[in-house]
């Protein structure tokens, strides 16, 4: 997911990287194999999968430019802790 703002006639650009995230897309996966499940949720430091929310508020966060304003050219990891594994 990428979020492009402009600060003061600068463009910000930022990436947010993420985990496997709950959607209707893995589901399927998901729910045909709850091993499979185990091993996704075992990967990751959270423990769970992330929900579209987790995603979505980060992304309002870093377009809001109110309080990351300060923020650019960085790649925000929304991932409950995958890359910190």
């Amino acid at each position: 997911v990428m979020v492009k703002r402009e600060l003061l006639g600068v463009d910000a650009v930022l990436t947010m990287s993420n985990a496997d995230i709950d959607t209707p897309m893995l589901q399927p996966w998901v729910a045909g194999s709850p091993e499979f499940a185990a091993y996704l949720d075992a990967g990751i430091a959270l423990g769970h999968l992330g929900k579209p929310a987790d995603v979505a508020g980060a992304a309002a966060w870093l377009a809001s430019g109110r309080e990351s304003g300060y923020v650019t050219g960085a790649v925000i990891p929304v991932d409950g802790g995958f890359t910190a594994r």
